[in-house]
């Protein structure tokens, strides 16, 4: 093992599911029903590890066109995959305790017509590509002067931040960036 795994689904436009869709409860639940049985074949398939420690989860998303697009909608669909490697084994639960980060990204090469592309990569804590976001927030010293990262987010996000939020969010990713290169080094 590389220091991570790798599982792949090819989903068809029918069992695609978004946060965007606007489809009837009974439609959404017989498609998660399938998707999630999907998780489960593939993962025993493709003979994927079980993991008892926290891992990260990579999300690669392959689009039929090369249209501009929103990767995190795909969540719908990726929730019914996640809770069927779960219940092939690969995970004991997908909470939070057990699957700490849940990214996502455009897979840059296109799926086949009328698809869609989910790349899964499993990062598993002893992993030498794992990043220790929750150790890193968790070991940070708590000051008055710390800036409240959802706030700071929440301004990035909606086009409302000024300068002094993007020099709050470019100090905070450089002390993250300085903890990881630390935790780094400790395990060379």
């Amino acid at each position: 093992m590389h220091g991570y795994e790798t599982i792949m689904f090819t989903i068809p436009r029918e069992q695609w599911v978004t946060s965007n869709s606007r489809l009837h409860h009974y439609e959404k639940a017989k498609r998660v029903k399938i998707l999630r049985e999907t998780g489960a074949i593939q993962a025993r398939a493709q003979k994927i590890s079980h993991y008892a420690q926290p891992v990260q989860l990579m999300i690669g998303i392959g689009y039929p066109t090369a249209a501009r697009s929103d990767p995190s909608n795909s969540e719908p669909t990726v929730k019914g995959l996640v809770d069927g490697m779960t219940d092939a084994g690969v995970f004991k639960d997908d909470d939070s305790e057990h699957v700490t980060v849940l990214s996502f990204y455009r897979f840059l090469e296109k799926s086949p017509k009328s698809t869609h592309t989910v790349r899964i990569t499993v990062i598993p804590e002893n992993s030498r590509y794992y990043i220790p976001i929750r150790e890193t927030f968790a070991k940070m010293k708590r000051t008055k002067n710390r800036p409240d990262v959802r706030k700071i987010l929440r301004r990035v996000s909606s086009g409302m931040a000024g300068a002094k939020e993007a020099d709050q969010l470019k100090e905070l990713l450089d002390t993250m960036d300085d903890r990881y290169k630390t935790l780094r080094m400790q395990k060379i």
